[in-house]
């Protein structure tokens, strides 16, 4: 069993502090003794103050951004996605101890009751669509004939290294404009289907279409079934990912916290 506080270093002398996993109304059907537990015993706690209620887990130190701790945290925000609408903290979110949590959620009270607002019932998918290899660079060589020959001319080692540096400003430039038009015919279908639609940056070279989309919980599976048919629709061109239903992170920012992370 794990959660987010797997592998925390144990600091000498640092005072005691709480790492936020989420923020969700004090009247949530939650038991934290139902979710994952840390193997050192730690367990997570939910504090509710008010109208609101937060979930958190002893931290002695800054937690470890490694793979087994980041996969611990989404672990244990998917279990509580399952159970109420959440606004997830971001990993190692740290706050100097109980009083330090009380205070800031006292504070920030209006702002995190609207921002359950605005998720209410609803989840986020994040799709990702990628060229596949050569795909990119052979459309946009088919598409300009000039280009074409400029590259199968420069292909001779003496050639002008000015021609060759032009050479390559002009495919970057088409493969940009290339991608824009593949990305604007994706959301064009994509976008229609949920309440909003929001671009992430690229996470690796090739990349189309990063996008987070927030629905409603009941729109799912539409969504889905519209990136599986566009995915059979582009096959052998573009490769196409959904990842979801996940807490609807790109579209409710927590208010500012006192993070030692």
């Amino acid at each position: 069993m794990a959660t987010a506080m797997i592998g925390v270093a144990q600091a000498k002398g640092c005072p005691a502090q709480l790492q936020l996993i989420g923020v969700m109304r004090a009247d949530a059907p939650l038991d934290p003794r139902e979710l994952d537990q840390a193997p050192d015993g730690g367990r997570l706690e939910l504090r509710r103050i008010g109208k609101l209620a937060a979930l958190v887990a002893p931290a002695m130190a800054v937690p470890e951004p490694t793979r087994r701790n980041l996969l611990a945290h989404a672990r244990v925000l998917d279990q509580l996605l399952a159970r109420t609408d959440l606004l997830p903290a971001r990993f190692a979110t740290l706050l100097p101890g109980p009083r330090g949590l009380d205070a800031w959620l006292s504070r920030h009270a209006t702002a995190l009751i609207e921002g359950l607002d605005a998720i209410a019932g609803r989840v986020e998918l994040v799709v990702q669509a990628s060229w596949q290899d050569g795909v990119a660079l052979r459309a946009a060589l088919e598409a300009d004939p000039a280009l074409r020959d400029q590259r199968e001319r420069l292909r001779d080692p003496e050639s002008d290294p000015a021609e060759r540096r032009q050479l390559a400003e002009r495919v970057d430039t088409a493969l940009a404009a290339l991608r824009d038009a593949e990305a604007a015919a994706l959301t064009a279908v994509l976008d229609p289907l949920a309440e909003r639609g929001l671009a992430l940056p690229p996470v690796e070279n090739g990349v189309v279409l990063h996008r987070a989309y927030l629905l409603r919980r009941a729109a799912v599976p539409d969504f889905q079934a519209a990136v599986r048919r566009l995915g059979l629709a582009e096959a052998g061109r573009l490769d196409l990912r959904c990842l979801g239903p996940l807490p609807p992170q790109s579209f409710a920012a927590l208010p500012a916290t006192a993070a030692l992370a």
